[in-house]
């Protein structure tokens, strides 16, 4: 029997799954933060904290908002109450049709103003949630004006790229971290020698900087020829 080897180039990589770039979920200023490149963290960890100024106005509105919700529902109550007696004195002859008129015209606006209050009560909780911000522990004594920011997996630091008291935007990439598990070895070979390859292959590979072989087997075989034919 008669083998044969190629010899190829290659790079480390990782699946797309496992590198995540982290940004805040608003605008604001780096509270802390302790992030050096190289560290480990785990899935859910503090990377930093971010405070906003306009988060506790956000709040301060939501906390109006309910106030003025629960009065206006006390007044839809007396309205109701009214309608209903209108409605019995139209029955009997005894009030005006234009008094009854009235009654409807003001419970439909009540329940307009509910619905716009309401409206605006689940927009800011949506936005405060996005936040990492609980709306229903908001209240008139409970004001958040730090948010946390954590990393979605475990992995290694590799990029770090704010400090505190930086202000930072949501499209800003704050740190990227690498979960090296499923690391992988991208090798690029020539279209000449495509025919010689097979999924489950061993591949006998040397790291730059190391002299000591290492063993992988071929997972997978790119379908895309290159503008370089590899």
């Amino acid at each position: 029997q008669l083998s044969a080897t190629i010899k190829v180039n290659g790079k480390l990589d990782v699946p797309p799954q496992n590198l995540v770039s982290i940004s805040a979920p608003t605008s604001g200023y780096i509270k802390s933060t302790e992030m050096l490149q190289g560290m480990y963290v785990k899935q859910g960890q503090t990377v930093a904290t971010l405070s906003n100024p306009e988060l506790l106005t956000m709040q301060q509105h939501l906390v109006e908002a309910r106030g003025q919700l629960q009065e206006t529902k006390s007044e839809q109550q007396y309205l109701e109450l009214d309608l209903q007696r209108q409605k019995e004195l139209q029955d009997e002859d005894i009030n005006a049709k234009k008094a009854y008129q009235k009654a409807i015209s003001e419970n439909n606006a009540i329940k307009g103003k509910i619905n716009s209050l309401e409206g605006t009560i689940g927009a800011i909780s949506s936005k405060l949630k996005a936040v990492g911000i609980n709306p229903a522990s908001v209240t008139n004594t409970n004001f958040i004006s730090v948010i946390s920011i954590h990393t979605p997996i475990s992995g290694y630091v590799t990029q770090v790229h704010t400090n505190i008291g930086a202000y930072v935007n949501p499209t800003d990439e704050l740190f990227r971290i690498v979960d090296t598990k499923h690391l992988h070895a991208e090798l690029t070979v020539f279209e000449k020698d495509i025919q010689k390859l097979k999924t489950g292959q061993k591949v006998r590979f040397t790291l730059a900087n190391e002299t000591k072989e290492r063993l992988a087997t071929v997972y997978l075989i790119g379908k895309e020829i290159s503008n370089e034919r590899t």
